[in-house]
């Protein structure tokens, strides 16, 4: 396998620190010139999942998975399909459930290892176009998915699918979790855990018998939210047991 050799010269001197580099581009970062057609598909199990192409007319294909309470307008995703869409080269951003400004039907949400709905996307893509090439890519959350994706199929991975490339990629989802719990790291702990409650609220509406909201006061990190609401929607035991999938 051969190496490539980055040309990276590093980040520029305002953004000094990791905080730095993350915080701003999400506040102020805005991508251009980037138009999406959106496509609504069936699920197997009755529920729905919205893509969003933005076409050039190319044989080719570039499939993103978005990150946690990420969708498809987040500016990581539209300055890659900005990148790719120059380079004569199709994209198709697929937005997990729940995300990309739409609640799904079923009680389910998603989670870093909900392969099922790439799987979906990518089959749906098989079916219907006839792209000689398929590029995957996923960032933080989505490259976990497009990781497992890659690792169940195996041997019997779509020989259209050329190539894969992931960002920021949780490897070790239970201590990334754990990294989440240093006070240095509160802002983005709190930020995911506010969207995130907000999103078992609008479930809750959805279905009253099966969610209590009032153990909502009792979280306070990513392990006592996916213990009680991730967990039991997507049948795992508990966070431990969720993380090992």
């Amino acid at each position: 396998m051969s190496i490539i050799t980055s040309t990276y010269t590093g980040p520029p001197a305002y953004l000094f620190n990791g905080h730095l580099e993350t915080i701003i581009p999400s506040l102020f970062r805005k991508v251009s010139d980037v138009a999406y057609i959106r496509e609504k598909i069936d699920t197997p199990d009755d529920d729905f999942l919205n893509l969003d192409w933005a076409k050039v007319g190319s044989s080719k294909l570039l499939i993103i998975s978005h990150g946690l309470e990420g969708d498809s307008e987040r500016h990581y995703v539209k300055g890659m399909v900005k990148l790719f869409n120059s380079s004569k080269i199709d994209v198709l951003v697929w937005n997990n459930r729940s995300c990309g400004g739409e609640i799904n039907l079923r009680p389910i949400l998603y989670h870093h290892g909900a392969s099922y709905d790439l799987d979906t996307t990518i089959s749906h893509v098989l079916k219907n176009h006839s792209y000689e090439e398929i590029y995957l890519t996923g960032i933080s959350m989505g490259g976990a998915q497009t990781l497992k994706y890659l690792g169940e199929k195996g041997a019997d991975l779509p020989a259209e699918i050329r190539r894969a490339a992931v960002y920021s990629t949780p490897c070790n989802l239970l201590s990334s979790a754990n990294t989440l719990k240093l006070r240095s790291n509160s802002f983005y702990k709190n930020r995911f855990l506010g969207k995130l409650k907000l999103k078992i609220q609008a479930k809750a509406a959805q279905f009253p018998d099966l969610i209590d909201l009032e153990l909502l006061d009792k979280v306070s990190d990513f392990d006592t939210f996916d213990t009680i609401f991730t967990a039991k929607l997507h049948g795992f035991k508990d966070a431990q047991n969720s993380t090992d999938q």
